[in-house]
């Protein structure tokens, strides 16, 4: 933000990963035009160079698609290298994009058990 000139901004970016630890984002920052609207970040990264597979919790879906701000994916690859590389993708087109999503693990609530062995 203070390369835009918005100092006041920049100071408003939080860091949600640190500041709010079950947050289903890691950034909260703002649009770099105006009107500045508050945008939300998730960041995903990898050392490997083109890998671009990567994990979202149910939270994370959820925000992104019902979100009142835009939410983005930053997918960084490449970060153990001097020139790491960034994918940025507005979750509205992905969502709207083919893309495919594998369901990996799942959480199971069970109900209390009526007598235990």
């Amino acid at each position: 933000m203070k390369a835009v000139g918005r100092d006041d901004l920049a100071d408003k970016v939080d860091r949600c990963s640190k500041s709010h630890p079950d947050s289903p984002h890691d950034i909260e920052s703002f649009a770099k035009e105006p009107p500045y609207e508050k945008i939300l970040i998730e960041v995903k990264s990898t050392a490997e160079p083109d890998n671009f597979t990567f994990r979202l919790s149910a939270r994370q879906i959820q925000e992104g698609r019902q979100s009142q701000w835009p939410y983005y994916i930053y997918r960084v690859t490449c970060v153990t290298t001097e020139r790491p590389k960034l994918y940025i993708y507005p979750f509205g087109e992905l969502w709207a994009s083919d893309f495919r999503m594998e369901a990996g693990e799942f959480n199971v609530t069970v109900p209390r058990p009526i007598k235990q062995s």
